[in-house]
């Protein structure tokens, strides 16, 4: 069976084939261990340049791939409404199931089309619109949000099965209510045994490494800023010196260099850029914290991974992140000062820092790659069977 996915991948076309970071191909790697083929509708970004370490070749004779008109926000996006209209006309095709991740512009679009033509659809729920428009400033971000939110909850209502990545956040908003639906849920994470490592101890001594995973870096929404003026306070506060490396790419770098600057931290600031898996590891494995003062959040493969590897978070009580963290490693997305005491204690206390490092490894067991698998094939199958009915 063929199965349409719609996701919302920074997909680049380059040299006559379709690349995406190693996430994009994770995912579609997934759906053909149950679907025969696959069409994946997504925005794509024609590029003359690529960095091939960091990006793998996504379509071949299993995978096609329907490219969408790229845009980036809302403002492009009202540019491209009506072209893409017109593209979503052909996106069916010869797919009898259709599955589509969201929250996603174009995905609530196809998502609405795919009904219409009376076609098995799955929904993959991977964050929660419902927290930006919370904490969102009255003005366009707030109503767009608040759109999203109904949409999703729409979506959820008219699909057949639906799968969340969290084990009860997302469910208490979007709710799957069409008769005889079946639902699910299991991370986007892809975690081998080779990843994992082990419980780790305190540093006695030298300077303090944290780090924080986004890509791409193109608005706040992950607390970047908020990440830099807790090294500042951190480094007022203690007598280790605290530096932070911060993965991933994206047009406001500049930005948060400069702030780095004001707050006289730029050396203790790194931006190492768009990482491969291995590289992430070594981040990981090298580093003494994660700190993530994100705005919303489904569930964080990035704390997952972390977590695989003993590192203590400090994150915000959003999405599914209280599922994974202790409550004592929880902050609002915007107090500087609690996260500065949050890292000053893990960091200072090492019967602390080994009882967090214990317990987000043990943790992370839950999410290893198997068990994960298992769930999302059953559930792919459950949509072959609603295909063939």
């Amino acid at each position: 069976m063929k199965a349409l996915i719609v996701i919302d991948e920074h997909v680049f076309h380059y040299g006559g084939h379709y690349y995406v970071r190693e996430l994009g191909t994770d995912l579609t790697e997934r759906y053909l261990q149950v679907f025969d083929s696959i069409r994946v509708a997504t925005r794509v970004d024609s590029v003359e340049e690529l960095d091939l370490n960091v990006h793998r070749q996504m379509d071949n004779d299993r995978v096609e791939v329907f490219p969408l008109k790229f845009f980036r926000g809302y403002k492009q996006f009202l540019l491209q409404m009506l072209s893409l209209r017109k593209q979503y006309r052909n996106v069916i095709g010869d797919c009898k199931v259709a599955l589509v991740r969201l929250p996603s512009t174009i995905g609530f679009s196809i998502a609405n089309l795919v009904v219409r033509k009376k076609i098995p659809l799955a929904c993959e729920v991977v964050a929660s619109p419902y927290d930006f428009f919370r904490i969102k400033k009255p003005g366009i971000e707030k109503i767009l949000y608040g759109i999203y939110h109904f949409q999703l909850k729409r979506a959820c209502a008219m699909a057949d099965g639906v799968a969340y990545v969290t084990e009860k956040a997302l469910q208490q908003h979007y709710p799957a209510s069409k008769e005889g639906s079946f639902t699910t849920h299991y991370s986007s994470a892809k975690i081998s045994p080779a990843f994992y490592t082990a419980a780790r101890e305190l540093s006695e001594s030298g300077a303090l490494m944290l780090c924080h995973i986004a890509h791409p870096i193109n608005n706040r929404e992950k607390g970047h800023d908020v990440a830099i003026r807790v090294v500042a306070e951190l480094n007022r506060r203690m007598s280790r010196k605290v530096y932070i490396r911060f993965a991933g790419d994206g047009e406001l770098v500049p930005e948060f260099i400069r702030l780095a600057e004001k707050l006289g931290v730029a050396n203790y600031v790194q931006f190492p850029g768009v990482l491969s898996m291995s590289e992430l590891h070594t981040l990981l494995t090298t580093s003494d914290a994660m700190i993530l003062p994100t705005l919303t959040e489904g569930l964080p493969r990035v704390i997952i991974e972390a977590m695989a590897t003993g590192l203590p978070c400090v994150s915000t009580p959003v999405g599914g992140i209280p599922e994974l963290l202790s409550p004592g490693c929880l902050c609002h997305p915007t107090d500087v000062g609690r996260f500065a005491d949050k890292l000053e204690s893990l960091l200072t206390n090492r019967e602390l820092y080994r009882a967090e490092s214990e317990r987000n490894f043990l943790r992370s067991k839950d999410y290893a790659e198997d068990k994960l698998q298992l769930k999302r094939t059953n559930f792919f199958r459950s949509m072959i069977k609603v295909g063939h009915y």
